[in-house]
């Protein structure tokens, strides 16, 4: 069997998606495996000004012994995992909704005045939140709600327009978040 027969992404998903999460042995690491991706990533993480970081990383192959490659190396989503890890927690238990696939009912249609304040915030909290995961939020919020990229962002115009979210607050190049 090939290197390419073992990647299987389910349709609903693509590579680099959160496929699940286990306890590793030992130092308390997290193990992080994700689809499309031969190998599974055991991390540490440390929170370093509000922002959680990858500051342990151990690759294993998920079924044999697999050589790893340059490219393999460069595509390891160390936002993405740092950002997961920082998602897990709460009694051990994992918040799915937060990441890929969330459980949740596609939103009612709006009446004839539209969607409420409660509506866009939640909106506005789940770009922060793909915007936190290196993500794109647009993209993030359409697959979230079950909603084309066009609707998706038609509502985060609205956001900003109701004030849930400031002018270049979901900019990947902001200046405080760089170091």
């Amino acid at each position: 069997m090939s290197r390419k027969e073992r990647e299987f992404i389910p349709p609903d998903a693509k590579a680099g998606d959160i496929r699940g999460f286990s306890m590793s042995e030992g130092r308390l690491w997290l193990a992080v495996h994700l689809y499309g991706h031969d190998f599974d990533y055991q991390i540490r993480t440390a929170e370093i000004d509000g922002v959680s970081h990858v500051v342990e990383l151990l690759i294993r192959p998920s079924d044999e012994d697999i050589p790893i490659t340059p490219q393999d190396l460069r595509r390891i989503p160390l936002k993405r995992l740092a950002a997961a890890t920082a998602l897990f927690g709460h009694g051990g238990e994992f918040e799915w909704e937060r990441m890929n696939r969330p459980e949740k009912p596609v939103p009612s249609k709006p009446g004839p005045r539209g969607y409420g304040d409660e509506h866009y915030g939640e909106v506005a909290q789940l770009a922060r939140d793909a915007v936190r995961m290196s993500m794109s939020a647009r993209q993030y919020i359409s697959r979230s709600k079950h909603v084309t990229v066009h609707t998706a962002d038609k509502w985060l115009k609205e956001c900003r327009k109701r004030g849930h979210l400031t002018a270049g607050e979901l900019r990947r190049n902001r200046k405080d978040t760089q170091q």
